[in-house]
Order: C-alpha cells, then sequence, then structure tokens
C-alpha cells in the first residue's frame, strides 16, 4: 500500500510525501520554530490504517506530531591545505551572520577567498561578510599560487607620502586595497623671480597600471581595489596640476 504524508508547517506550507509500505517513519521536523502536523492517510483507501513509528492513525484519525527542529547551525571553516583556520561559529536559526575577519596561512600561497566547495566550485564568500545559506556548511579556504608585489607612484612628487595599499603584494586573483589623496586637497606655494607666488595644486585624475594583467576596481576612485595579475606592477597615481 501507499500512504501519503501531509505535513502543515506552522506559518504556510504544505507538501507531501508518498510512502510505500506498511510501517512509516515520520521524517525530522525541520530546522527552526515551526510546529510540524503530520496527517498520514492510505491514497489508496481500503480501509486500512498505517502503523506509525511512535503511535498510529487511519484515514479518519491521522496521527500528528508537534516540535521543534534545531534552532542553531554551523559555519565550519576548513582551511585547505593551509593552516589557522577559524574557529568554527554556532548561529542561531533565522539569524544572518557575518563571517570571520580571520584568514588562514599559507606557504608560497595567498588567500583568495572562502567558498562552499574545496574546488572553488562553490559559492564564494570574503572574510566578514555575510553568509546567506541559512544552514551549517564547511567553508574551504581557496589559494593562488605565485605572490607578486605592486609598486604605488605617482606622477606628482608632492603627493607619494599620501599613497599607500594594504597590503602590498598578493597572489593573482586576490584584490589590494589603494589610496591616494583625492584632489584638491594638497597644495603649495612657489615662490616667482620678483618676490610673487604661485599656489600649485593638483586633482585627482585616475590610477594607471604599468601591468594590464592588474585591474581596477573603478580607476577613476582615488580609493579603490586592485586586482593582482601575473607579475609585479607599478600602480600611478595620475594628476592635474593646476596653479592660481
Amino acid at each position: 500500500m501507499v500512504y501519503s504524508i501531509l505535513y502543515s508547517l506552522a506559518g504556510g506550507g504544505t507538501t507531501i510525501h508518498p510512502i510505500s509500505g506498511e510501517v512509516i517513519q515520520i521524517p525530522p521536523v525541520p530546522n527552526g520554530d515551526a510546529t510540524v502536523t503530520a496527517a498520514v492517510r492510505p491514497i489508496v483507501n481500503l480501509g486500512i490504517g498505517p502503523q506509525i513509528s511512535g503511535g498510529s492513525g487511519t484515514s479518519s484519525s491521522p496521527y500528528v506530531i508537534a516540535g521543534k527542529g534545531a534552532s542553531t547551525y554551523t559555519i565550519t571553516y576548513n582551511a585547505n591545505g593551509g593552516s589557522g583556520a577559524p574557529a568554527a561559529q554556532t548561529v542561531n536559526v533565522g539569524t544572518t551572520p557575518t563571517l570571520s575577519t580571520t584568514v588562514p596561512s599559507r606557504s608560497g600561497f595567498s588567500f583568495l577567498s572562502w567558498n562552499t566547495a574545496a574546488n572553488g566550485s562553490g559559492t564564494s564568500y570574503a572574510p566578514g561578510a555575510t553568509y546567506t545559506g541559512g544552514a551549517s556548511v564547511t567553508l574551504y579556504a581557496q589559494w593562488g599560487a605565485g605572490n607578486y608585489t605592486a609598486t604605488v607612484t605617482c606622477n606628482v612628487p608632492f603627493a607619494m607620502s599620501s599613497l599607500y595599499a594594504t597590503p602590498t603584494s598578493g597572489a593573482t586573483g586576490a584584490y589590494l586595497d589603494i589610496y591616494a589623496m583625492p584632489g584638491g586637497s594638497f597644495n603649495t606655494v612657489i615662490p616667482t623671480v620678483g618676490g610673487g607666488a604661485i599656489r600649485v595644486g593638483w586633482d585627482f585624475v585616475n590610477w594607471t597600471s604599468d601591468n594590464n594583467t592588474w585591474t581596477f576596481t573603478n580607476a577613476n576612485n582615488n580609493s579603490t581595489t586592485v586586482r593582482v595579475g601575473t607579475g609585479n606592477a607599478t600602480l600611478t597615481a595620475n594628476y592635474y596640476t593646476w596653479n592660481d
């Protein structure tokens, strides 16, 4: 005989699971705080009620269960060949967790991201990102081979002290934060022959690289990120010079 198990979940939603056989095991209650009612009825009504694990029911008197599923789930981090993975996180069902900002290390490699698959074919997450999976998961470190360095410079000597990249090196595919003083924020006064003076200033224009495998998220923004390419690169902050 084939029976149907009708689940009515608190808050709406009904699912039907056809099951063959005279003995039926009620599946686990779904995660969360939903109360579950399972009504068991024969699909072919021969007047024979199924036997249910923990109780019994008939087509006219369905077996009812009520309970709560798991209230938490776990995010586990796997260094995937490296070391120093963050500790697992226990998360309350229904909340949106923030991933750990701690990243593992691996000799000769640079950390790129976390991924739900060891080979990187799943969903990627950056450290500190919001996890949207809503269920227990193992996140695997993704690594980039090699390590390439950025030299940050600009076309105005006075602006050199206002440039930085964090970090200054990374594996292909990794992202570096870069910063240059915004336009119009610094100037100097230069004396002229005869005792006069002019005020010279600089407006930020864009970033350029001498290695086109390094790509900017937004080359026109003084504060942006650059994706590490293959080989080292010089990243130049370009300014327009003006004077009064």
